[in-house]
């Protein structure tokens, strides 16, 4: 394959970033990927092929680009990209940059004491069984964050996400997405959350964040878990000590309910869904269905100068969130196509199913990743390359285990 970066300013308040992919694809076995784990790289799947020594490449094209305009304290920015929110760069609960790219137009507003972000993401939706692709689906998103003291940040935050019309309302900045939606009828799929960062002393940073879909209220506020939410919280510590060889080490918790991410529509599995919250087909959070929870551990190393090694453990757990004990009592498979509603009843109105299964699957992922760059003379010479050794029991929730092996390797050279 071969990429091009092209990135600069194009005036004081003016700045472009962009990049170009153009891989050769071998597509006659599928991509060997992890379990939970999605691709790196957008490409757009078209008809472009080529032979080359009597075999058939599929030509694929990748191409992402940015521009900015404004100052250090206010800016707008819009681009083709992959977007992240939160404290959790990696695979964050509100929006992942594991999710493929999408179109991204934001706003923001920079201040000593607060700040505030207003980002539009034009999606594209799937039906209930995540296919076939159809324009005119959104996420709106509007934060404020806080800065009470110099150690502390708080953020809140809410999203909604609409589609089959474009919807003015939601560009109305220091407004209320739910009662937006109510005064249009209640059409869209808002959620709501807040965020902590706090910086401890010892180079230790501990990140919370909350987010949620639906919630029966008076029950929680009288202590009774047992009851409807649809919901997801991370949290997590990192410390970065001052070694020179090793960089950081991270540890953090997300836990996802059932049916989180999920939104009831009109039923009919074969027209788009513009509520639930996927892109493309996945979910534009984490890389995990709903009714699961991950531990992930993160080991960052530089032994020498030109060489960085990512040590990785992964817990993961997952259950169909429809199935209570042995019996499917909300019709569903658990994924986030499973909006929990059976014959339009809301099965999980009176109760949650969290990990309530007697079949869940379990997987344990440890991997290692080493990248290596120097320079030779006006070129620099880069190389990656990584082995993850995966456990999985109760595949797809099929009574069993197995071992997987996954390597990589990859070499660079740039001008």
């Amino acid at each position: 394959g071969a990429n091009v970066q092209i990135e600069g300013m194009l005036a004081p308040i003016l700045s472009i970033s962009g990049d170009i992919n153009l891989l050769l694809v071998d597509q006659q076995g599928e991509t060997a990927l992890p379990v939970y784990t999605r691709s790196s790289v957008d490409l757009l799947p078209d008809w472009s092929d080529v032979d080359i020594f009597d075999k058939n490449y599929k030509v694929r094209q990748g191409i992402n680009t940015s521009a900015a305009i404004g100052t250090d304290e206010l800016y707008f920015q819009t681009g083709l990209i992959r977007s992240s929110f939160g404290p959790f760069t990696d695979d964050g609960a509100v929006i992942s940059p594991k999710a493929p790219q999408s179109g991204h137009f934001s706003l923001t507003w920079l201040q000593e004491s607060f700040s505030f972000n207003s980002t539009l993401l034009a999606l594209t939706a799937s039906t209930d069984t995540g296919t076939g692709r159809y324009p005119e689906k959104y996420l709106a998103m509007h934060t404020f964050t806080f800065y009470p003291l110099s150690r502390l940040e708080l953020s809140v935050f809410e999203s909604v996400v609409y589609g089959g019309r474009f919807e003015p309302m939601y560009l109305i900045p220091f407004s209320e997405f739910f009662y937006l939606q109510g005064t249009i009828g209640f059409p869209d799929n808002s959620l709501l959350g807040f965020s902590t960062s706090v910086d401890l002393p010892y180079n230790i940073d501990f990140d919370f964040l909350f987010y949620a879909d639906d919630l029966h209220f008076n029950d929680m506020i009288r202590f009774d878990f047992d009851t409807k939410y649809k919901l997801s919280f991370q949290t997590g510590l990192s410390w970065a000590p001052e070694i020179d060889e090793l960089r950081q080490i991270s540890l953090d918790y997300l836990l996802v309910t059932p049916y989180m991410y999920s939104h009831k529509t009109s039923g009919v599995v074969t027209v788009p869904n513009y509520q639930n919250y996927t892109h493309l087909g996945e979910n534009l959070g984490p890389s995990l269905e709903p009714n699961s929870d991950r531990i992930n551990l993160t080991i960052l190393l530089e032994p020498i100068d030109f060489l960085s090694l990512e040590l990785n453990g992964k817990y993961i757990r997952h259950g169909n969130g429809s199935v209570d004990g042995s019996e499917n009592v909300g019709g569903g498979d658990g994924t986030i196509f499973d909006d929990g509603f059976l014959d339009d009843v809301c099965t999980f109105q009176e109760t949650t199913r969290f990990m309530d299964q007697d079949i869940i699957e379990h997987t344990v992922q440890a991997g290692i990743t080493a990248d290596a760059a120097f320079e030779l003379g006006d070129f620099t010479v880069s190389g990656n390359g990584g082995y993850t050794l995966e456990w999985i029991k109760n595949r797809d929730l099929i009574e069993g285990e197995e071992w997987n092996h996954y390597f990589e390797i990859g070499l660079g050279l740039a001008y």
